[in-house]
């Protein structure tokens, strides 16, 4: 009558169909009851060894599993595996069952392991609880702490390198990626760790460190230290951390918004937060005849030029890393730069459009060097017709129309 227990056996039956191979083994673990049973057959059987059998780590597991007196964070043990296991076949991409999160991922074992550390050093059981605490770092690479406090529905992604300490604690619905650090700033006493709410996602990489909060719904990038309390909804990275934004979704841990590209910007903060860019063009002044990056790209996007490309290529031809490029930069370098990496031009007719384009754009820039040197991805690249008429630039072509002609 448990759908959840159902669900597994359906999912073992139609493996052993695929894979025959795998029929020995899937079929000794469902000689199991219940769905709690089959967790912690699971479990025991990745955790045994050191002194420990497998049939005395899954009963002793289970029992914790089925005392609906023991809980962690208001939930029972066996809600919060059901809810953990739920949760990461339901967000992790790389999953496809709740069978393969059961059997396989070290994250959920991890965390299923702490839960009953955690249930035994309450009950007096403290060098079991200090066992179970160093066998999942040992297998699984995680450490964490039995006093630690987890709610339900969390997910350790790839979980490697995942650190709880003693008096951290973490809320319902989390998701925190490999390498994450809730830890302590010293070596003080008492309460000291990360207290982080629900729904927050953890990139990988992060650390947050000391006696702080992490607002629910939060967002902290991959490889940032936190060092100050981070409201909730808040989009943070860096380091240390610094908030860039409010974060669209109500629950960043379920929408698994690594790339931190929902965000509502903060109003003194940048769009381009993340631009790779920023450093190389934050010190470009408008000059007569120079494109920016961000004219440079979009003369190339109306013939189809992927950004990657034309960022690339614009790089190649900075030689001189000021932001800008000019006449000079062009004649010299876009007939091999252009070939090697720019994949768009391999076409000789569309090297020879995007020659063109970049000559209208760098006679528009001699006229107006503010266009030239504008910081707006928007812009839309100069046309012909457009431009401003010049004699001294129409009366013939220039060494540098001749130079992209060449290379086309």
């Amino acid at each position: 009558n448990d759908p959840l227990l159902n669900k597994l056996f359906a999912e073992i039956r139609s493996v052993t169909k695929k894979e025959p191979g795998m029929k020995n083994y899937l079929n000794e673990m469902m000689q199991v009851s219940s769905f709690e049973a089959f967790v912690a057959k699971s479990i025991a059987t990745r955790f045994a060894g050191r002194g420990f059998s497998v049939s005395f780590l899954a009963k002793k597991f289970q029992n914790a599993f089925e005392n609906a007196q023991i809980k962690e964070d208001n939930w029972s043990l066996a809600e919060c595996i059901r809810l953990d296991a739920d949760a990461v076949a339901k967000r992790d991409p790389a999953c496809d069952s709740i069978l393969e999160v059961i059997l396989y991922f070290k994250g959920f074992a991890a965390i299923t392991a702490h839960r009953i550390a955690r249930s035994s050093w309450f009950q007096g059981e403290r060098q079991f609880a200090l066992w179970l605490q160093s066998r999942a770092s040992e297998l699984c690479g995680v450490d964490i702490h039995p006093c630690a406090t987890i709610s339900a529905a969390v997910m350790c992604d790839h979980a490697t390198g995942i650190v709880i300490g003693e008096t951290a604690v973490v809320g319902y619905g989390v998701t925190m990626l490999h390498n994450v650090t809730l830890g302590a700033t010293g070596k003080e006493k008492g309460d000291r760790h990360p207290k982080i709410g629900q729904y927050v996602l953890l990139g990988a990489n992060v650390s947050i460190l000391g006696n702080i909060s992490i607002g629910s719904g939060a967002k902290i990038g991959a490889g940032s230290v936190v060092l100050r309390d981070i409201p909730a909804n808040a989009t943070a990275v860096g380091a240390p951390a610094r908030i860039i934004g409010r974060a669209k979704e109500e629950k960043p841990s379920i929408e698994l918004d690594n790339g931190l590209t929902n965000y509502i910007p903060s109003k003194n903060v940048q769009p381009d937060a993340f631009c790779v860019w920023r450093e190389i063009t934050k010190f470009a002044q408008p000059q007569a005849a120079h494109l920016s990056l961000y004219t440079f790209v979009s003369a190339l996007a109306v013939h189809g030029v992927p950004q990657n490309q034309a960022q690339d290529l614009f790089f190649q031809l900075d030689q001189d890393q000021d932001g800008l490029v000019n006449e000079t930069d062009i004649i010299n370098n876009f007939p091999t730069k252009a070939k090697n990496s720019c994949e768009s031009c391999h076409c000789p007719e569309k090297s020879k459009a995007v020659a063109k384009s970049l000559h209208e754009a760098i006679k528009k820039a001699a006229l107006s060097p503010s266009w030239g040197c504008a910081s707006k991805a928007s812009i839309a690249a100069p046309k012909k017709n457009h431009l401003l008429e010049s004699t001294a630039l129409h009366k013939s072509p220039s060494s540098m129309e001749n130079a992209l002609q060449q290379s086309s």
